[in-house]
C-alpha cells in the first residue's frame, strides 16, 4: 500500500468508529429519556467530555495544574433504539441509581 491508501484506509476505519460510537451514544440518551419521562419523547441530546491528568513527567510537581475539562454538546438528535434492547429493564436499573431521581 502506498501513503494515500493507507491514509483512506485509516480514515474510514475512524469513519466507521465515530459512526458506531455515536449510534451507541444515541441509543444510550434514548433509553435514558425514555426511562426519565416516558415514551412521549422525539429527540434527544447529549454531552461528552474527558478530564486530562497532570502529565506524567510533572507528577509529583505540587504546582502542576490539572487541564481543564472539555464538553462537547452533541446538539438535538432523533432517537436510537438498538434491537434486542430492553426499556423496561433498563429503566429499573437507571431509576435506581442514586441521585437519579
Amino acid at each position: 500500500m502506498n501513503e494515500r491508501e493507507i491514509q483512506s484506509t485509516s480514515s474510514r476505519k475512524n469513519t466507521k468508529s465515530f459512526i458506531e460510537t455515536e449510534r451507541a451514544a444515541s441509543a444510550y440518551a434514548t433509553q435514558v429519556a425514555k426511562a426519565l419521562w416516558g415514551q412521549d419523547i422525539s429527540s434527544v441530546q447529549f454531552r461528552a467530555g474527558r478530564q486530562a491528568v497532570v502529565p506524567f513527567e510533572r507528577r509529583n510537581d505540587p504546582d502542576a495544574q490539572r487541564p481543564d475539562a472539555v464538553t462537547i454538546d452533541s446538539g438535538w438528535r432523533g432517537l436510537t433504539v438498538i434491537e434486542g434492547q430492553n426499556e423496561q429493564n433498563f429503566a429499573e436499573v437507571f431509576n435506581s441509581l442514586e441521585g437519579v431521581k
